[in-house]
């Protein structure tokens, strides 16, 4: 942008006939486009910030305004926020962090627990179908040490604080087939017995929760911040249970429910099927990034939810 800070004569006529003002101090200077240079930041824009609509309407498209007392920052757009701005920015950066600190506060005791059961889970069908190996290496115990995974564990943690999903896991219990009278039909109870573990659990929170309900409500209980705590943690632990559930039933190795289906699978095609596990977690991953997981489990999740509240006496619109 070219500035010409010499006034022409066409310019003083046009200032000593009032088509140009000084407005608050301002000086109106002409200015010419350079060939996409101004984008985002033209001329019409600044003087539509500065000038009254009077004197925008006759000053024209080719005219800008700059103040002596306006800082230069004031023409750089978006680049130089005002501290006032840049404060409020960080503030809600920080509100919605301590949020989502608060939310994995809730889930923590809940979530914690139905990995936790439902990894026992597996490890306890399997010994009582003759295979020793989860006993053997201490996997049959609710001592979250004994099921750590470092990598799940910090996947979760960054999921569940800046990521568009949550997805963590527990170390796997150690199966081995060769114990079972028959190992399809073995593989097959074992599996199943992780998700049915999450729904029994779901169960028990929602009855926990129809319990607390009718305590507060009847005076048996007063309500405080613990009691709200404690509500939300179960009300969580319905929900996440139930998700767990659904989650570990789809049939994409190496997840519960392909060990379902692949024990009614033939033995060829069932090992192309497992095969499919080596790239499992990258799928898994894609399908909960594009959303396409949950716009299966979600109605699953909802239906379920409402059986089990129904069951438990909880009105659904609590959980």
């Amino acid at each position: 942008m070219i500035q010409l800070r010499r006034r022409s004569e066409a310019f003083a006529r046009r200032e000593q006939s009032g088509i140009f003002r000084s407005v608050s101090g301002v000086n109106i200077l002409f200015a010419r486009r350079t060939a996409e240079s101004n984008r985002g930041n033209t001329p019409e824009s600044l003087i539509r910030k500065k000038l009254p609509e009077a004197v925008r309407g006759r000053a024209g498209s080719r005219c800008y305004v700059r103040s002596p007392e306006a800082p230069r920052q004031a023409f750089r757009g978006d680049k130089a926020r005002h501290p006032a701005e840049r404060r409020k920015a960080y503030m809600d950066i920080f509100a919605d962090f301590s949020q989502k600190i608060a939310h994995l506060a809730v889930a923590f005791v809940p979530m914690l627990l139905a990995i936790i059961c439902h990894e026992v889970a597996h490890g306890w069908v399997a010994f009582k179908l003759g295979d020793p190996t989860a006993k053997t290496l201490g996997r049959l115990t609710l001592n979250p040490l004994s099921h750590f995974d470092l990598m799940g564990s910090l996947l979760f943690v960054a999921t569940a604080l800046a990521g568009p999903f949550i997805l963590g896991w527990a170390k796997p219990v150690p199966v081995e087939p060769r114990y079972f009278k028959n190992p399809r039909q073995g593989m097959i109870l074992v599996s199943l017995a992780g998700p049915l573990t999450n729904f029994i659990l779901a169960f028990l929170f929602a009855v926990a929760y129809g319990l607390l309900i009718r305590s507060l409500l009847s005076g048996n209980i007063a309500p405080s911040g613990v009691m709200e705590f404690v509500l939300k943690a179960c009300s969580a632990g319905v929900t996440i249970n139930i998700i767990i559930a659904w989650f570990n039933l789809i049939p994409l190795p190496p997840l519960d429910g392909s060990h379902i289906l692949g024990g009614f699978l033939p033995y060829s095609l069932a090992q192309s099927y497992f095969s499919i596990g080596r790239y499992g977690i990258l799928i898994i991953i894609i399908l909960l990034a594009t959303g396409l997981f949950w716009n299966i489990l979600g109605p699953l999740v909802n239906k379920t939810t409402y059986l089990i509240a129904s069951l438990a006496g909880v009105p659904v619109r609590f959980i």
